[in-house]
């Protein structure tokens, strides 16, 4: 088990450079935990490629549809811990809802977040590491 940032998913399903090692983080390890608002997050990922002409509203339907079937667990990180964490470290508490996550569940959070990388060196782990 891993905690998934939201991007990860976005890799895992949009076609690009990191599509492989993210498909075979995948392979290797089962569900992935993620915070509930990973759908928003993956949501405006889509929308921004649409308004910049990367993919059609079919496309990304499509994807969007591969999302939601991808066995996640979904789960509430502490919320005091997560605005704890954020102003600990400065990030953003989107991005500190994941490593809350990780810090109760005691799991590394795969990320090519580089903030995340450097703030959190003990939880926040780059996808290459991973594997």
């Amino acid at each position: 088990m891993f905690i998934c940032d939201t991007n990860l998913i976005a890799y895992l399903l949009i076609q690009g450079p990191f599509t492989p090692i993210v498909q075979e983080i995948f392979r290797r390890t089962n569900f992935p935990i993620v915070p509930p608002f990973w759908k928003v997050e993956f949501l405006n990922i889509l929308s921004t490629y649409m308004k910049k002409g990367f993919m059609t509203l079919s496309d990304a339907e499509m994807i969007w549809a591969n999302a939601s079937a991808i066995p996640l667990l979904e789960e509430e990180p502490s919320l005091d811990l997560v605005l704890k964490l954020a102003y600990q470290s400065g990030c953003s508490a989107y991005d500190c809802m994941f490593v809350a996550l990780a810090v109760e569940h005691e799991l590394n959070l795969i990320t090519f977040d580089e903030k995340l990388l450097k703030k959190f060196p003990e939880y926040a782990v780059h996808p290459h590491q991973a594997l």
